[in-house]
C-alpha cells in the first residue's frame, strides 16, 4: 500500500510518501490441526521526505537512524 502522510520529527513538520504491507501473524496450527504457515509482512519503508508545503526531497540528509526515528513518529502519531 502506497501513501502519504504528515509526521512531526523534532519539531519539524515533515511529509512522507511511504510503502507499507500488512501485518499477517503467524499461526503455529490450522483449526483443524494441520501445520499453520509463519508471520509476514509489516514492512515499512519511506520513499520521500520533504518539509508540508514544499516538494524538494530531502530524504538524502537523513541518516538510517533517523529515518527509523521517523517512521516509529508516523506510526505513533497515527496510531492516536
Amino acid at each position: 500500500m502506497n501513501g502519504t502522510g504528515p509526521v512531526t520529527y523534532k519539531g519539524i513538520d515533515l511529509e512522507i510518501d511511504y510503502y507499507a504491507t500488512p501485518y499477517v501473524p503467524a499461526r503455529y496450527y490450522l483449526d483443524n490441526g494441520d501445520p499453520g504457515y509463519p508471520a509476514e509482512g509489516g514492512d515499512f519503508d519511506i520513499e520521500s521526505v520533504r518539509l508540508i508545503d514544499s516538494t524538494v526531497d530531502i530524504y538524502d540528509l537523513f541518516t538510517e537512524e533517523q529515518l527509523k526515528e521517523i517512521v516509529q513518529a508516523f506510526i505513533n502519531q497515527n496510531n492516536e
